[in-house]
This record gives structure tokens, sequence and C-alpha cells, in this order.
């Protein structure tokens, strides 16, 4: 996906008729030799945080975590690619406005993360509500039984296989339970 997303920048930048200059910061060196071998009209450079001012100046676009005083000096910059499914850290938490503001079209990488951190969050979200971690540490103990029972407040959602379980499941601990 970050290859389709770097041939369209590639394509939308190389409209005119000069080489574009792609800065690119980040440890992405397999990633940066196939995307040099997209268009000969792209100059790709890679920069670290000790060099990307130097280079900034007349860079058309930039991938990676950029700062505020690196879009200040970007003058010519038109593109600004996050690597990160989330911008807030460079529009709302860099302590600054430059890119907000300004006419830098931004893009991040949400369409390619989103649905692996939704898997995340569902995972994580069964993981507690089955008591999975408790079940784990009983299991590494060695105990035999069965697994914790899930606490619910739902009785009617659940669907039990008898309904004496069902009605010892959902009762309060303080009402009397079916007769036998």
């Amino acid at each position: 996906m970050k290859r389709l997303l770097l041939l369209l920048a590639v394509c939308a930048l190389t409209l005119g008729a000069q080489t574009k200059k792609i800065l690119v910061m980040g440890n992405y060196d397999e990633a940066i030799d196939d995307w040099r071998k997209v268009s000969n009209k792209v100059k790709l450079v890679e920069v670290t945080p000790d060099t990307v001012m130097k280079e900034i100046g007349d860079a058309d676009a930039f991938i990676g975590s950029i700062k505020p005083e690196m879009v200040m000096a970007g003058k010519k910059l038109k593109w600004v690619q996050v690597t990160s499914a989330g911008v807030e850290p460079v529009l709302h938490m860099s302590g600054s406005t430059a890119l907000r503001d300004s006419d830098i079209i931004l893009t991040n990488n949400q369409i390619v993360q989103g649905p692996e951190i939704a898997d995340h969050a569902l995972a994580m979200l069964l993981s507690l509500t089955r008591e999975i971690p408790r079940w784990l540490a009983l299991k590494a103990e060695r105990r035999s039984g069965r697994p914790p029972r899930v606490i619910s407040t739902n009785c009617a959602a659940r669907r039990p296989s008898s309904s004496a379980w069902a009605a010892s499941a959902c009762r309060s601990p303080s009402a009397p339970g079916p007769s036998a």
C-alpha cells in the first residue's frame, strides 16, 4: 500500500516537466530503492534530523515525521506524507500551527494501518471481557477446571446451553434460585 501511495504522489508531482525533490526521513532503505525505480523525474533524498534543514528549502515533498521548523523552512513544500495513521502529533501537538495553516497537502497511512488497529482493539476488548489473561495465568499454574465464567450484567444477551445454568449465572447472589 505504501508503494501505491508513493506511486500516486510521484505521478502527481511529475506532471510538471521538472524533476521533483522528495525528502525521506526514517529507516526506509529498501522502500527508497523501490521508489527510485518508479520515475526518473523524482529525486529522492534521504535525510536525518541533522541534515534535513539543509535540504528542505527546495524540496517539493517530505515523507516522515515533520516538525514546525521544517515546515517553515520548506518554501516549496506541496505535500507531506506522515508514515503513521494519526496526524495529531504534526498538526496539534507540535506546538505550532505552521502545517495546519499552510497550503501543504498532508496525507497519512490511515487506510493502510486502520484495519490492523481495529483488529487489535477488538482483540484486546475480547481478551479483557473473556478474562483470557486470568485463564492463561491459571493454565500456566497448571490448575485444572473450567475457564473463568464471563461476568455480564446483560443476561438476555447470553445463549446458555441449559436454562438451569442461565438461571444460576444470571441471578444475583441474594436472589433465590429455581427449585430443583
